[in-house]
C-alpha cells in the first residue's frame, strides 16, 4: 500500500476532515434504474450498494468515505476488518490499515482474544474477513446463522452473500433461498429490489432501516 493511500486512509479514517478532501463522485454504474426489459442491468450496482451501505450503517460510517476508499484501491474484506477492530479495540480504522499497509497479515494483526472470539474456519485473513461479516450480519442485522454458515458452504462470495441477507431481511425470505435463485437465473437481485417496492438508489435508506430496527447500530 503506496504513502499517498495510506495518507489518505488516515484522513478518511484515522484523523482529519475527511470533508477537507475534494469529493470524488463515482461514475461506475451507468444502471441505477430498475428497467423491467433489461432485469438484470443494476445488479453490481445493488450489490455493491448493498455492502458499502451495510458497512457504513453497522459501523456508522459516512457512505461516502467507503465509496473513496474503494475507488482508491482498498479491498472491501480490509475495511470489514478495520471497522471491526477499531469498534473493538478504540483504535482508529486508519491505524489499523495503516498497519495492514506494511504487509502484515490481518490474522498477525488482531489481538489473541479477538481471533478467540470469532474462530475463523482456518487461520488466514480471508477466514478472519468472512467470521466478521458473519458476525455483523448476525448481530446487526439479525440473520440466521445457519443460513449464513450453508452460502459460505455453497461458497457464495461477500457480495452474494450480502445482498441475499438484506433483501432476505426486506422480502422476509430465506437468503438462502433468494441466492440460489439469482445464482439458478430464475431472478435477478433488480427483480428481488423490484419485489421489495424499492428503487436500487432507495437500498441505502432501507438498509439504515434495517439495522436501527434489529439494534445494529
Amino acid at each position: 500500500m503506496n504513502r499517498v493511500l495510506i495518507l489518505l486512509l488516515l484522513v478518511v479514517f484515522g484523523v482529519g476532515n475527511a470533508w477537507a478532501m475534494p469529493a470524488i463522485e463515482c461514475h461506475c454504474f451507468r444502471d441505477r434504474e430498475f428497467d423491467p426489459a433489461r432485469p438484470a442491468a443494476t445488479d453490481d450496482y445493488i450489490l455493491a450498494t448493498c455492502q458499502n451501505s451495510l458497512l457504513a450503517h453497522l459501523f456508522a460510517k459516512n457512505k461516502k468515505e467507503i465509496v473513496r476508499a474503494r475507488m482508491s484501491g482498498v479491498a472491501s474484506r480490509d475495511l470489514w476488518l478495520a471497522f471491526y477492530l477499531e469498534r473493538k479495540t478504540g483504535q482508529g480504522a486508519g491505524s489499523w490499515l495503516e498497519r495492514k499497509g506494511g504487509g502484515t497479515s490481518w490474522i498477525a494483526l488482531a489481538p489473541k482474544r479477538i481471533l478467540q472470539e470469532l474462530s475463523p474456519a482456518k487461520r488466514d485473513d480471508d477466514a478472519l474477513a468472512a467470521a466478521v461479516i458473519d458476525r455483523m450480519l448476525a448481530e446487526g442485522l439479525g440473520v440466521d446463522a445457519g443460513a449464513l454458515h450453508t452460502l459460505r458452504q455453497r461458497g457464495t462470495d461477500d457480495r452474494q452473500l450480502i445482498a441475499g441477507c438484506v433483501l432476505g431481511r426486506l422480502l422476509g425470505r430465506s437468503p438462502v433461498d433468494l441466492v440460489r435463485k439469482v445464482e439458478d437465473g430464475k431472478t435477478t437481485w433488480g427483480l428481488l429490489v423490484a419485489e421489495a417496492r424499492l428503487r436500487p438508489t432507495e437500498l441505502n435508506g432501507a438498509i439504515g432501516r434495517l439495522v436501527a430496527r434489529s439494534g445494529g447500530r
